[in-house]
């Protein structure tokens, strides 16, 4: 009889063969002869009520085995989170708030405007319900959600940031990072990036009627850029993200993003200018570059500091002087902000509804990064940053940073890295005045 069960219950799944099916006629026959029936009605009865049982029998086994495989995938949608993916093998989220599971393509069509930024001028200012699932998986450590919102992970295994939320981070670290508004900037996907820069420029000459023209070339020479690894470490209470969560309206995305934008800027301002070149960038003044100096002498006075501005801004070619502008730190600005001319006019002046001060009518920015004293002038164009593609994150709820242990203190640290490299490829458009300090 377990013959017969096992060919019927593959009759019911369907995948009984031609042969099989001859065989499951002659053991049903078989089985009814030993019955040995009375009559002929009686044998087919006999028949028929041997062949239910039978597929009674088999359907009891396959309801069984379906049982069976339905737990695995039960247990299997627990360990994944509730993560759920369908026959195509497209991904869906569920979202509870939402109300039903939706692909991660229905996610980045949801719109939710960031409190604040349109009225600050901002470029950016929604989000996707793709970056509200991403951060929130982010705060929970969720690796197979983070892992399906990610465009992909980055070589040490951390998660790419969604390109909307990341450009949000950029956007804000250029609203406070003087030389992302001055400098020339662009993003790679490659490693290492060459650049030539012009030494020496081909020149034209007069000749007489005739007479063997003059020949010239110019000379490169070449920058190579490669991107340095910069991260930063943002700590979050394990309070604020359990009550905020995401916030009303996705304010806590700006407060994040906000931290992540600080903590980088300060980071890369201070490199731009100061840099030594050494595993960071390589900063305008970080004393690698050969710089056209004026000095107003130790003890100088203001009208020796004067003279060494004046010095400074008309010995810059006029290529660069046209837009160039003066960058130096709040005691140097102090300092300069007290020189006058011979009218006793400051040197410093403010243009009507302008919140930028001018100095020898071009414009003023401030860099505490830079030493006292010190001012650069110079067309900063001319250096070149260079971003590598996408901004990853980790986040962990145990690690101890600065001295400060996440369990102990009840905190989650999101640490943001991305890499960048800068050069000055013309250290002729930079001229550098000194001696601006208190005489």
């Amino acid at each position: 009889m377990g013959k017969i069960a096992d060919l019927l219950e593959k009759k019911a799944l369907g995948t009984l063969s031609e042969a099989e099916a001859k065989e499951l006629t002659i053991l049903l026959n078989e089985a009814a002869l030993a019955e040995e029936p009375k009559d002929n009605t009686d044998e087919e009865k006999a028949v028929d009520e041997l062949a239910q049982k039978l597929a009674d029998k088999a359907s009891s086994r396959l309801e069984k085995s379906i049982d069976n495989f339905q737990k695995v995938l039960d247990s299997f949608a627990d360990k994944t989170n509730n993560i759920e993916v369908n026959k195509e093998a497209t991904t869906f989220l569920v979202d509870k708030q939402l109300g039903k599971k939706h692909s991660v393509d229905e996610l980045s069509e949801i719109k939710i405007a960031l409190p604040g930024r349109k009225s600050d001028g901002k470029s950016v200012t929604e989000i996707s319900q793709k970056t509200v699932e991403f951060l929130s998986a982010l705060y929970e450590g969720d690796k197979a959600k983070l892992q399906i919102l990610s465009e992909g992970t980055a070589a040490d295994g951390g998660y790419l940031v969604p390109e909307e939320f990341a450009n949000m981070i950029v956007e804000d670290i250029r609203d406070m990072n003087i030389m992302r508004q001055l400098a020339n900037t662009m993003t790679t996907t490659t490693d290492t990036l060459h650049i030539p820069s012009l030494i020496s420029r081909p020149k034209a000459a007069w000749r007489a009627e005739k007479a063997t023209k003059n020949t010239s070339t110019a000379t490169f020479s070449e920058n190579v850029l490669t991107p340095y690894s910069l991260a930063v470490i943002v700590p979050l209470s394990n309070e604020l993200v359990a009550d905020a969560r995401l916030g009303v309206g996705g304010s806590i995305v700006n407060y994040v993003a906000g931290l992540m934008a600080t903590s980088l800027n300060e980071a890369e301002e201070q490199a731009f200018w100061t840099g030594s070149g050494t595993g960071r960038p390589t900063g305008v003044d970080g004393g690698v570059y050969t710089l056209r100096t004026y000095s107003a002498g130790a003890g100088a006075t203001d009208i020796q500091r004067a003279d060494a501005i004046i010095n400074a801004y008309h010995n810059t070619p006029q290529g660069y002087r046209n837009r160039a502008v003066w960058v130096g730190n709040m005691g140097t600005w102090g300092e300069v902000g007290r020189l006058k001319d011979s009218q006793n006019r400051y040197l410093l002046t403010d243009l009507a509804g302008s919140p930028t001060q001018m100095l020898k009518g071009r414009p003023v920015y401030e860099c505490n990064f830079l030493a006292g004293g010190t001012l650069l002038f110079g067309d900063f164009s001319f250096y070149q940053i260079v971003d590598r593609e996408g901004i990853s994150v980790r986040v962990s709820d145990e690690a101890t940073v600065g001295g400060s242990s996440a369990f102990e203190k009840n905190l989650t640290f999101i640490r943001v890295e991305k890499r960048v490299d800068a050069e000055l490829l013309l250290p002729a458009a930079v001229t550098k005045v000194t001696g601006m300090g208190t005489p």
